[in-house]
């Protein structure tokens, strides 16, 4: 093999507070030619491979850093993602494009195939500050509920008069114009009331 590399797979701990989460892997060179590489991944929108395509003299070595953005693919323990690290001996002269010199070599005889596969490391449900997280979400949510059912309470009690109130204007003596305006009052008073606790 024209190359070893080095962890044979990537681990990546995920930490909600990071914004990214950067792995090194390297690719050593065991010939006394130059070679070129390409790095591959099943998963091209969840990693940025730094650098993906490059040269490596006789007997030298490169180290490829790969970052996972996991807000922007967020990953599963179970998932199985993997990286495929291509590796071809190439003449010096042909060793000042290896982009280039990819689109045309890929699939030439001589290409040697490494496969890293990766691993995550998922936050502990029992770490301390999911624990924390947790209990302040709940506590927010019994405050949020006990402040509702207050206000829910007072705007049935103020229904609850004001039924009282449009029930005694139903009397014989209260008629046109007037019983409208006094229910248009009644309504806009009870709108009010509720658009203040909303």
């Amino acid at each position: 093999m024209a190359a070893i590399i080095t962890p044979s797979s990537l681990s990546f701990s995920i930490d909600e507070k990071q914004p990214t989460i950067t792995n090194v892997f390297t690719i050593s060179n065991t010939l006394d030619e130059c070679i070129t590489y390409k790095v591959k991944t099943t998963r091209p929108k969840r990693y940025i491979v730094r650098p993906n395509v490059g040269i490596i003299t006789g007997k030298g070595i490169a180290e490829i850093q790969v970052v996972l953005n996991p807000k922007k693919d967020p990953p599963h323990a179970e998932e199985q993602d993997r990286f495929q690290v291509l590796c071809l001996p190439v003449k010096p002269e042909e060793a000042d494009d290896p982009k280039t010199l990819w689109k045309s070599k890929e699939k030439t005889e001589g290409v040697t195939k490494k496969t890293l596969s990766v691993t995550f490391k998922m936050p502990s449900p029992s770490s301390p500050t999911l624990k924390k997280m947790s209990f302040s979400e709940q506590a927010s949510n019994i405050t949020d509920a006990s402040v509702l059912r207050d206000r829910l309470f007072q705007v049935e009690e103020e229904n609850a008069r004001l039924k009282k109130q449009l029930q005694s204007m139903e009397r014989p003596g209260i008629v046109g114009k007037e019983a409208i305006l006094t229910l248009l009052a009644l309504t806009v008073v009870l709108f009010a009331v509720l658009w203040k606790w909303v």
